[in-house]
Formats: structure tokens, C-alpha cells, sequence
């Protein structure tokens, strides 16, 4: 896990997402006229896919960003023209892993500290969740390579 370098134009998406949330959250709070202080949020990553962009959020802060029935959700979308993904970031690696591929079920996740030095993810879910997890032409898979890496110990995410 080293420094992460974003383009500007993923750091735009990151600043633009933040910019939303907060405004969203601040009208839900004028709207139900409770005086508490407007939440910040704090986005970690960001990766663009070909039809997709992934957040990585603070622990604590995925209801934030998801918002009141996941409205946020549907104002990203509507705001990048592409499906979005919101992942919460946790120390844990397993637990990290593991929100990575949710709402898919995992049955276990082991993190095997292999003698050549690469932490290995191995992911144990049913049959019928396989796939799924995997996605179409590894599209799941990958980006949880790259994710995991980016933010953990783990080098490599394996479905046994």
C-alpha cells in the first residue's frame, strides 16, 4: 500500500461527489429544521471504470454518502452519467474486503501472508454468487485488486 495519485479529473469527480453530498445533506437538514452542523465528507479514492465510478469513503460515513433511501445514489448517478459504487473503507483487511463486494454474500474471507511476501484475499462465497462477485469479463474482480491494494496489505483478492 503506497501513495495513491489521481488524475485531476478523478480528483474533480471526488470534489464534485463531496460537493453534492454535503449540499443534499444540508437541505435534508434545513428540511426537517433540526439545527445540527452540516457532516463533511471525506472521500478517499476514486477509480473510473469504462461505465462506472468507484468511491472509497471514510469508515462511518457510507449512510452519509448513500443519504435517506440511497437518494444520494441516484444524484450521482444522475450527475456522472454512469452507474456508481461506494465502497467503505475499513483498517481491517477481511472486513475491508469485504465491503468491497457487498451486497454479494461471502461466506468467509481468509488474508493468507504467503513467504514471498504477498498477502493473498481468499474469498469463499456460494455457487450462485460467484459469478457476481467475479463480474462480467472480471470487471468485479479487477477492481477489487486494484482497490484493495490501493488501501490495504492485500496484493491479490482470489474467489475459491
Amino acid at each position: 500500500m503506497g501513495k495513491i495519485i489521481l488524475s485531476s479529473k478523478l480528483m474533480h469527480y471526488i470534489a464534485k461527489a463531496e460537493e453534492i453530498i454535503e449540499k443534499i445533506a444540508f437541505r435534508q437538514i434545513i428540511k426537517e429544521r433540526k439545527m445540527k452542523k452540516v457532516p463533511q465528507v471525506n472521500l478517499r479514492d476514486c477509480v473510473e471504470e469504462e461505465n462506472r465510478i468507484i468511491f472509497v469513503v471514510e469508515k462511518g460515513q457510507l449512510g452519509l454518502v448513500l443519504g435517506k433511501k440511497a437518494n444520494n445514489l441516484d444524484v450521482l448517478k444522475k450527475e456522472f452519467k454512469k452507474d456508481i459504487k461506494i465502497i467503505e473503507y475499513d483498517q481491517d483487511p477481511a472486513k475491508f474486503v469485504e465491503n468491497i463486494f457487498k451486497p454479494y454474500k461471502i461466506e468467509e474471507i481468509s488474508i493468507d501472508h504467503q513467504s514471498s511476501g504477498k498477502v493473498v484475499a481468499q474469498i469463499s462465497a456460494p455457487p450462485e454468487e460467484k459469478g457476481k462477485i467475479i463480474g462480467k469479463s472480471g470487471r468485479n474482480i479487477k477492481s477489487a485488486n486494484l482497490i484493495a491494494s490501493r488501501h490495504s496489505e492485500v496484493n491479490e483478492v482470489k474467489i475459491v
